[in-house]
This record gives structure tokens, sequence and C-alpha cells, in this order.
């Protein structure tokens, strides 16, 4: 199974637009077993995850932090971005760099009935909280590029974070990038009751020697319809990489504002419901040093 990323990079005296179709690849993955083991989820619940069952109709990233050469000096980068259903574009003011990444197969449904699926490819991780957790990685094969993503497709939202590797040319242009996204399909209206969603947060670090290791937690997501503001808790974080507790075990955000349309959002963190009536919820954060997403489902 292949798939065509696009970027567009454009910086004084380089422009370069680049098709990249890929192929899976083996390497640096996270040891299912030990992630089980740590975290406290069941072997996976499905082989695959087969995508949203309904399209797309929002999509969101953090700041995409990186770090590289370009036209031989190392710089490091944070690209703020804008974003439709389809595409994200990227822009980091200086040096002047513009990336444009249309992620609709990322966030749209991977796997119709008739395809089969190289596990190279996706690999189910673990299941915890209803969700199965997976992690796919992608070889280019016209030029040193890679990007792995760890996270989930539910029913009618996705979230992941994703490392990027592109080497053009090792001594003039390289980038190692990380952020978070999630996208699905918006409900559109503020729940109506209060509730309480569970599920998982996955993550890397930000910076520092850890940037790019493979986090994990469990999300719980509460509404109070009386202040119509949510509560959002990140905890028993682990790093998958190094297959021990992390450093920061817990991320709370309080009294965050959802909005009437069902958005919601504050300093650190973005999200939105999904599903007719509220079932799932995803979203992306920065906060206390980790770049990341969540998403989780209702409880009865």
């Amino acid at each position: 199974m292949n798939r065509l990323a696009q970027f567009t990079i454009t910086a004084p005296y380089m422009v370069a637009v680049l098709g990249l179709s890929a192929c899976g690849s083996s390497s640096d993955r996270i040891n299912a077993e030990k992630a089980q083991e740590l975290t406290g989820g069941s072997k996976p619940a499905e082989t695959v995850t087969r995508g949203l069952q309904t399209p797309a109709d929002w999509g969101r990233h953090t700041i995409f932090y990186g770090e590289g050469l370009l036209n031989g000096e190392r710089v490091n980068f944070e690209f703020s971005s804008v974003c439709t259903a389809n595409e994200c574009t990227f822009i980091n003011e200086n040096p002047n760099l513009k990336f444009t990444h249309t992620y609709s197969d990322t966030i749209q449904p991977i796997i119709d009935d008739d395809e089969t699926v190289d596990l190279d490819q996706f690999r189910a991780i673990l299941t915890k909280n209803g969700i199965t957790i997976l992690e796919e990685t992608w070889l280019s094969t016209n030029l040193e590029y890679s990007l792995r993503t760890y996270g989930a497709w539910m029913e009618y939202a996705a979230f992941g974070v994703t490392k990027y590797t592109i080497i053009d040319e090792p001594d003039e242009f390289s980038f190692y990038g990380r952020l978070g996204w999630a996208g699905g399909t918006r409900t559109g209206t503020r729940p109506s009751a209060d509730a309480t969603w569970k599920g998982l947060m996955v993550g890397t670090p930000r910076e520092g020697t850890y940037r790019g290791n493979i986090l994990q937690g469990d999300a719980l997501l509460v509404y109070d319809l009386s202040n119509t503001n949510l509560d959002v808790t990140f905890s028993d974080i682990k790093d998958l990489t190094r297959e021990k507790d992390y450093e920061t075990p817990r991320v709370f955000f309080e009294d965050v504002p959802v909005e009437e349309d069902g958005r919601y959002g504050a300093d650190g963190i973005s999200g939105d419901f999904a599903g007719p009536n509220h079932e799932e919820t995803a979203g992306v954060f920065d906060k206390d040093g980790i770049v990341g997403a969540y998403g989780a489902r209702i409880t009865e």
C-alpha cells in the first residue's frame, strides 16, 4: 500500500517540491509487549486500525518543533500552522520557510474493504480505555525521508504524534521535526449535560535529550454543564522508547471553555467533539515540555 505525501519547502535561494512515494520500515519500533506491561494496556483488540467511518471536516496541529541544517547552517525551527480539513500550512518566520502538508489520508479512512495492509507500515501496539494505539512507519524511495506516527483512529476522530526526518543533502538541508495532530467529524454543538470521556494521550518531549521519544498516558475529560467548561487530565505518563516512567507523570488543564459549536481551547490545548452525539473528543496540547495529542470516548 503506497501513499503520496506532498511537501513544499520555500526558503531564500532554495525552492523544492518533494513528492514522496513511501513504503514501510521496521526500524526503531516500540516494543509492543513492553508497552502493554508498562502502561497497563492489553494485547491489541484489532490487528490494524481501520480509519474513520465518516469524512473528516476538521483538523489541527501543535507547533511543529524541529532542528536541522539550512544551507549548511544549524537552525532551530518552530512552525506555526493554519489548517483546513485536508491541509495544514506551516510557517517559520526566521528563517523564512513554508511547509504544506496534505494530510487527508491521515485522518480520513485509510483502509478499504478490498485493500490489504502491509503490517510493516501499520502495527497495533496495545488497547486501553477502549482505544487501540497504532504505530505507523513510512520511508521514502527516492530520498532520505521518514515519517513515524504513534496514535489512534477511532470511529469519528483520530489523533497522534508524528516524527519527521528529511535529509535532502546531508551538508545542506536536513530536518528533524515532531508535532501532535488531531482531526475528525465535528459534532457542532456543546454537550447538553455533564459528561466524562476517557481515553489516551500520546506525545514526545518538545526538546532536550529525549525529544522524539514516544510518550503515552491516560486521558480524562470532565465537562461541567453549569459553567460550560472542561477539566482535562493526562496521567500515568510513560516513556515507551526508554521503557520507564516519564519524569512528568501528569499534565492538567483546568476550566477549559467550550464554545457553542463544541470547539474548546485554552493556553496549551485545543480540541473538538466528534460524532453525532459527542461520542468522542480529540485535540492537541503543548505543555510542561510535552507536545502531543489525545483522544477519548464518552463513558456510559
